[in-house]
């Protein structure tokens, strides 16, 4: 339809009509505007600050994690301080000789009669080893009690038990005391000991236990 025509067409329509026409053209525009233009813009807006937010929660989770690898890391670092320490004050198997000589040594040097450190057999743990051994040493209450002052300041832990003092006797002005008793130190087991015990472990618990023997049947 050309142009005239439709001029012509549009001047014999009632204003009423007009109007309705124009309200249809423009409610035509609007939609078109609206799906051709406004929609793909708000769905890619809502598109990039639903990004924005999942990109900041990231960020956050990331922040937190290098706050706790610091954390983690002085923690390490004190954990790492504190075995230093505790090799410190656990002897290796090479340095339990040379322990015992020291103690002897101390006990000698106060004015003790050390007459027997002797040490017994092994408790083994997960990780280390208990070492017990045998005490027995004559002297005065003076002396006895500066020896285990001696023991209680030394790097090594060693543990005092079962001490028993008996049959005191006057010499030389003071009372002499015969002191028995367990002192038990620690050392730390070598990979090569702890698997050994481990695999000894797992091989008592596969091991079948013994049932009773089978009653016997009486014949008729």
């Amino acid at each position: 339809m050309d142009s005239p025509a439709l001029l012509e067409r549009l001047a014999r329509m009632t204003r009423s009509q007009r109007l309705v026409l124009f309200a249809v053209a423009y409610l035509l525009i609007v939609l078109l505007f609206f799906f051709a233009f406004y929609l793909p813009k708000a769905n890619a807006i809502a598109h990039a600050r639903t990004q924005q937010v999942e990109l900041q929660e990231k960020k956050a989770i990331v922040e937190k994690r290098a706050a706790d690898k610091e954390s983690y890391e002085t923690d390490l670092e004190d954990l790492t301080l504190q075995l230093r320490q505790a090799l410190r004050q656990l002897p290796d198997d090479r340095e339990i000789p040379d322990l015992l000589s020291r103690i002897s040594t101390i006990g000698r040097r106060i004015g003790l009669e050390i007459q027997k450190v002797l040490p017994r057999d092994e408790v083994l743990r997960e990780y280390h080893a208990e070492v017990p051994v045998q005490l027995q040493l004559k002297g005065s209450f003076h002396e006895v009690a500066m020896f285990f002052d001696r023991l209680s300041k030394l790097s090594r832990i060693v543990y005092v038990q079962n001490i028993e003092m008996r049959d005191p006797v006057e010499q030389s002005g003071k009372t002499l005391v015969q002191v028995s008793g367990m002192l038990t130190t620690f050392r730390f087991l070598s990979e090569e000991e702890r698997k050994a015990a481990a695999e000894a472990k797992k091989a008592a618990e596969r091991k079948p236990r013994h049932r009773g023997a089978p009653r016997e049947v009486d014949e008729e």
